[in-house]
């Protein structure tokens, strides 16, 4: 009989990659928030040391504020963890993705997941995942 020592998952991660657009867009980074992952995996959030539940608090401040012009701009060195940079993206699609909850019960009385595609496109203008990478 044999056991299984170690499976591995060959399917990665479940993620779906943004669309390639034919036009760049250029970005106005001096208003962004940036995060920056150094190589012993501290991150920096404009420049102060910041764990994960920081992260999600200055992403949730600074979305509320900026909204439809905010802006997250994430830079990590060669030697940060592959998993921290995954925490980091994790944190930030969360925070948004509660924002976009939040503002669509306000809006329609809806769950995000109960809109139609133009409430959620509305939905997204307000709040928009602009990464920079």
């Amino acid at each position: 009989m044999l056991a299984c020592v170690s499976c591995i998952n060959d399917k990665g991660l479940v993620k779906e990659l943004p669309k390639i657009s034919e036009t760049k867009t250029e970005y106005d980074l001096s208003k962004a928030i940036t995060i920056y992952i150094e190589g012993n995996n501290q991150l920096l959030v404009n420049n102060e040391k910041a764990d994960i539940d920081a992260l999600k608090t200055k992403i949730r401040e600074y979305e509320s504020k900026n909204k439809s012009k905010s802006i997250i701009s994430i830079k990590n060195s060669r030697e940060s963890s592959y998993s921290t940079y995954i925490d980091v993206q994790n944190a930030i699609v969360g925070e948004i993705r509660m924002l976009r909850e939040t503002l669509s019960k306000e809006k329609y009385d809806l769950e995000l997941d109960s809109l139609t595609n133009e409430q959620l496109s509305k939905i997204r203008k307000v709040y928009p995942l602009n990464l920079v990478e």
